[in-house]
């Protein structure tokens, strides 16, 4: 991510502060990511475009997508999850995924085993020629009307990403649970989980937690 665009997502305290973390990355490391749920009720599903094998095949023979989205997008199809798109002139312009069951890889190689219920919003991305034109709402919104009432969406955002954590307040998530990972000479870690919001949605989200962590 280029510099302007990192301080304009993370403001300039955060972003001093992650130039400072890759400097003492050798002896320790910190994540912290909220969890957030969403509580209001989704409106009817609707229409949705869904990324199946053929378009994800369609769009990298095009270059609408990378070599490695490619692979990503076929992964995740094999690994339960749902993806849903926006085309801007025939090329795709945004997607995002649920993951609907199994296990949520973030922070690196921490896991998280998904309750039943719950499904995770992941990998929302726009490219950036599109970028300005509320897509990723859009896509936010398609995918919590796909969820429907009977499960809980819930999201995993990095901390200091203050835009993505206004962005999903605005659709109606509330923050609920806070990790925070310290990793020391990049061996010991230590996993800290604090409840901000006293909730059913918290309790629900805590079951997923105390799988580990990724083995390198």
């Amino acid at each position: 991510m280029k510099f302007k665009n990192r301080l304009k997502q993370y403001g300039l305290v955060n972003t001093v502060v992650s130039i400072l973390s890759l400097i003492i990355r050798p002896l320790v490391q910190f994540r912290t990511f909220i969890v957030l749920a969403y509580q209001e009720v989704p409106k009817s599903k609707g229409q949705q475009q869904i990324i199946t094998v053929d378009k994800a095949k369609q769009w990298h023979l095009d270059g609408s997508i990378s070599e490695k989205d490619f692979n990503t997008f076929i992964k995740f199809l094999d690994d339960d999850c749902t993806g849903y798109f926006i085309e801007v002139n025939k090329k795709i312009a945004a997607w995002g995924f649920i993951q609907n069951s199994g296990i949520y890889q973030y922070a690196g190689n921490q896991l998280y085993k998904l309750p039943k219920n719950v499904n995770i919003l992941k990998n929302l991305y726009v490219k950036p020629q599109y970028r300005g034109q509320s897509l990723g709402k859009k896509i936010n919104q398609i995918r919590l009307k796909a969820i429907g009432i009977e499960n809980t969406p819930i999201v995993f955002v990095v901390s200091n990403n203050r835009y993505a954590l206004r962005n999903l307040k605005i659709l109606g998530f509330n923050e609920y649970v806070i990790i925070k990972h310290t990793k020391w000479f990049n061996k010991i870690n230590k996993r800290k989980i604090n409840v901000l919001n006293s909730h059913k949605f918290s309790k629900q989200i805590l079951k997923g937690f105390g799988i580990g962590e990724i083995k390198k």
